[in-house]
């Protein structure tokens, strides 16, 4: 089965956020969490953590983008610090890649996310097969 079998929606992306490239880090990205790109971290271990988790975290999102994906199941999901994995969700839901247009459940029982462990560990190979729809700016 190919990554793009499993996808059921297109993925709507608001048009402020049509910077985001998902192979590449954009300044804004670098600007709103340095923590990843420390100018003493010249092995670039931190913009390739970074990276990944934040594809990963995208293709979560993007398997079922009519679920809100909570940063809690994030933090399980990703492999290494759910703080930081967290903090990536974060900004990712602030500019609309993640959650835009869902609404975030208020139910205390959460069914398991669309994703298990098993399927998660090449999130790169398959960033590009999600459809994605970029919204356009009202303009009146």
């Amino acid at each position: 089965l190919s990554a793009s079998s499993f996808v059921q929606f297109p993925t709507i992306v608001p048009s402020h956020a049509s910077w985001f490239n998902p192979n590449a880090v954009h300044d804004i990205e670098k600007r709103a969490l340095p923590e990843f790109f420390v100018p003493d971290n010249y092995d670039g271990h931190g913009r390739r953590l970074y990276k990944q988790t934040r594809n990963f975290i995208v293709q979560c999102y993007r398997m079922n983008p009519r679920r809100y994906l909570e940063a809690s199941v994030v933090a399980q999901l990703v492999a290494g610090n759910p703080d930081a994995a967290v903090s990536i969700h974060t900004f990712l839901e602030h500019w609309g890649i993640i959650n835009y247009h869902t609404k975030k459940q208020a139910t205390t029982h959460q069914e398991p996310y669309l994703l298990s462990r098993s399927n998660h560990e090449r999130p790169a190979d398959v960033a590009n097969h999600f459809p994605v729809l970029v919204e356009r700016p009202f303009r009146a």
